[in-house]
């Protein structure tokens, strides 16, 4: 095969290949929460060294000692028009309510206004095993399949069930721990 012919064909399988990745990159930017939910995913993945599942299996990361997470992702949301501002995390329990996974895992960009993090990680984290999520998740008809809201600054939080939630951060460390197994009870 002549150089010319190598080389056309080489090309042609890059154009392709940057026609697929332009593609995948619209559909993220046109959903938002899927790439925010990706970004999560990832993530608590290479810090546990988990393994993804597939789409709409009950759970989205099995560590190698089994433990299961499902893993939740918030951005900062502003709350109306003052300097307020929330994490939500949206159908912890899926939306038929039958994810089934160890532990939650919710993960939230820091607003470091506030100094009331566990360590320097770059987000927040809260780790809940999954009776407790049914609890806290304000799961009704309206929220099928769950929501949770907290104000990022805790000294505002009121509401009973956003206190509790808050007592569950952990640090990136306890994450990494659930690799050992220490918080399978």
């Amino acid at each position: 095969m002549n150089e010319f012919v190598k080389l056309k064909k080489e090309n042609d399988i890059l154009r392709n290949r940057i026609e697929n990745l332009e593609n995948e990159i619209e559909f993220l930017v046109l959903h938002p929460t899927i790439a925010q939910g990706l970004k999560g995913e990832r993530f608590i993945c290479d810090l546990t060294e988990g393994t993804l599942t597939k789409p709409q299996a009950s759970h989205d990361i099995t560590l190698e000692n089994q433990i299961t997470l499902e893993v939740k992702f918030s951005s900062l949301v502003k709350q109306g028009s003052g300097e307020s501002y929330r994490w939500h995390w949206g159908k912890p329990l899926g939306q038929n309510m039958k994810k089934d996974y160890d532990f939650l895992l919710l993960v939230g960009d820091k607003d470091y206004r506030y100094d009331q993090y566990l360590d320097n990680a770059p987000f927040v984290f809260f780790l809940l095993p999954l009776n407790k999520v049914k609890y806290i998740s304000a799961s009704d008809r309206t929220y099928r399949g769950g929501q949770l809201n907290l104000n990022t600054h805790f000294a505002t939080v009121r509401s009973p069930r956003g206190k509790e939630l808050i007592q569950y951060m952990v640090s990136s460390s306890k994450i990494k721990e659930l690799t050992s197994g220490a918080h399978k009870d």
